[in-house]
This record gives structure tokens, sequence and C-alpha cells, in this order.
């Protein structure tokens, strides 16, 4: 059920442990924070979708937390950045989600990925993409896309021996899920 802004009544939290026998209570931990933007115009989604071959994940548009930004300045930042769209209001915070994986980083046992939802309204100016090198070697682009297909072609690839190089894809298939049925009680 969704209140007179546009939000979820009561935000989504929710976990996800990506490798087995990792101790979630270890204060050897690794945390990255990120914010990630929800654009939705006409039954349809503003994400992003590498164009490389064998890759073509669905996300939303989002990243890291810079030291000293806010969630709601990082998800302005990040949307601009990865799609060229300007914010013109972020607000409210539709859910968490937060996922446990064995680290990268010698010397921990845990790495933590916190990442929150933001309900975002376009500005009518457009502003200026600047991708990360990876992000230009994935061949990032921003695209409309309705839930129900970006659902499916990540279900699909999170099936296939690509799919494990793409660890997110579960985290954001899960976000678009909640949306979707939250979508469907409120039609």
């Amino acid at each position: 059920m969704k209140n007179s802004a546009g939000g979820l009544v009561e935000p989504f939290r929710f976990e996800l442990v990506r490798d087995g026998g990792l101790d979630l209570a270890s204060t050897s931990r690794v945390t990255r924070r990120a914010a990630r933007a929800v654009v939705e115009r006409d039954g349809r989604y503003l994400m992003i979708r590498s164009e490389k071959p064998g890759e073509g994940d669905w996300k939303f548009p989002g990243g890291g937390i810079e030291p000293g930004e806010s969630e709601e300045e990082a998800v302005a930042r990040e949307l601009e950045e990865e799609t060229g769209y300007r914010a013109a209001r972020v607000g409210p915070l539709l859910g968490r989600a937060t996922e446990f994986r064995t680290p990268k980083e010698a010397g921990f046992e845990l790495f933590v990925m916190e990442s929150t939802y933001w309900r975002v309204e376009l500005a009518a100016e457009m502003g200026e993409r600047r991708l990360d090198p990876y992000e230009e070697e994935l061949d990032y682009r921003p695209r409309w896309v309705r839930l129900e297909e970006a659902i499916a072609a990540n279900r699909e690839l999170m099936e296939s021996p690509a799919g494990a190089r793409m660890p997110w894809a579960r985290r954001e298939t899960q976000v678009m899920e909640l949306l979707l049925a939250d979508a469907e009680r409120g039609a």
C-alpha cells in the first residue's frame, strides 16, 4: 500500500546471505553503503543495463555514498552520473537491503553491502553522464523497462553461468518483485 507521497507505507527491509558459513555477528567486516534511485514513469522504470555481450542484467541507478555525502545527495549524484537524468526530488525512502558475503579484502571475515532505495522524481533538464571506467567497459545504458520484463531477464541470467559474475542481480530482482507486488496491490 502506498502513501500520498508515492512511497510504500512501510519501507521494505531484507537481508541476503550470498555465501555459506559466514559469521554474520563478526565485527571483522568491511561495509559498503550505497543509495539507489527508483524512478517510475507510465508503468516503466528507469534502469541501467549492460549492453556488453554476455552481460545484460537490469539494475537500479545508484552507487556508493562518498564521505560527507547524505544518502539523498548520493542517489541524486549517481542517478545523473549513470543516466544523465537529474533529480528534482529525492524521497521517500522505499527500503533497505543488506547483503553478506565473503570479503575480497584480506584480513576481514565479512563483507556487508547496505543499499537504500529512494523514490526519485526527475527534473525537466538533463545533466551529463559520467561513467566510471568499469561502467564504460560494461557499456552501461539507461533504459526504461517494465518490471516484469526486467525480472524475467534477471532470473534467466541468474540461472546461467554468467549469473555468478553478477551477485547483485539477486538483490535487484528481489527489490523489483517487492515493487511489483506493491503496484499490483495498489492497482
